[in-house]
């Protein structure tokens, strides 16, 4: 019987407040370029863009880490490894690099 995982994570955008100071390159360790330009491209939203994007990455770990507790992926392996994007439908995603070698 396969396992399945789920994992959920709550976070404040308050935290991600000042997120948009932060230098590209410090944001690019844990997020694509395709989704800094996302979350910068309305200064008044970044917060809340860059909050859901960790918080899918944290969940995403959580169900990764759940699923099989031998191994353990390094966190900052997995955020610099997806993409969060929406579909064309506006149906939020997530896409796995593919040189991910760690999975």
């Amino acid at each position: 019987m396969a396992k399945i995982s789920i994992g959920t994570d709550i976070v404040s955008i308050t935290r991600f407040s000042h997120w948009y100071l932060f230098s590209r390159e410090k944001l690019s360790r844990i997020f694509s370029d395709e989704e800094i330009d996302y979350c910068l491209k309305i200064p008044g939203q970044s917060a809340e863009k860059f909050a859901v994007r960790f918080a899918t990455r944290e969940s995403l770990y959580k169900a990764i880490s759940q699923h099989d507790s031998e191994y353990k992926i390094p966190f900052l392996t997995l955020c610099s490894s997806i993409i969060i994007s929406k579909q064309q439908s506006g149906t939020p995603i997530i896409k796995i690099k593919e040189n991910m070698s760690a999975f």
